[in-house]
């Protein structure tokens, strides 16, 4: 709905103002949330297991799926894993939870994960599949969290553990 309204206050701008520095950046911003936006198909990513494995998201089929974008260096992201261990306690066998780091090096994801002990899946996106990523998700900040249906369509992207609680309970 916000989009909506979005795009309709934007049509009203005059081809000067939509052509200035602060139109164009408006114009960016619709075409990524309608790219990967709420109700949107997630875009595919690959990324790498720590065995070096390369995943597929496409991969994880007919479930639902709980995207938690983060890095060993930021701190609200660590702060809320021990949150993120409460839901998957209570979701994790209805809900695929995938944390997908997005450190420059292997070495630093390696020693957090080492640190943090996450009972599930994690990744990693090297530094050109992180650009991609982010680009591709439209990701602003981190922790980001995306919930996607089992259709792949996107129904929750937010940065607080405590929306991303709600949207949980009220799915499952």
């Amino acid at each position: 709905k916000e989009l909506e309204e979005l795009k309709d206050e934007y049509s009203k701008f005059s081809p000067e103002l939509q052509k200035s520095f602060a139109g164009r950046n408006i114009s960016d911003w619709i075409a990524k949330q309608e790219k990967a936006g709420i109700g949107k198909k997630a875009p595919d990513f690959t990324v790498f297991d720590p065995k070096g494995e390369k995943f597929n998201f496409y991969s994880v089929k007919a479930k639902v799926k709980l995207i938690d974008f983060w890095a060993s260096w930021c701190g609200p992201c660590r702060a809320s894993f021990p949150h993120l261990r409460e839901m998957y306690k209570l979701h994790g066998e209805k809900v695929n939870f995938i944390s997908v780091s997005l450190d420059k090096e292997e070495k630093e994801w390696q020693k957090a994960m080492g640190e943090e002990k996450l009972p599930w899946s994690q990744f990693l996106a090297t530094r050109a599949l992180s650009k991609e990523v982010g680009k591709n998700y439209n990701l602003k900040s981190i922790p980001t969290f995306l919930f996607i249906d089992p259709d792949g369509k996107i129904i929750f992207s937010g940065h607080s553990s405590d929306e991303l609680e709600a949207e949980l309970a009220k799915t499952h």
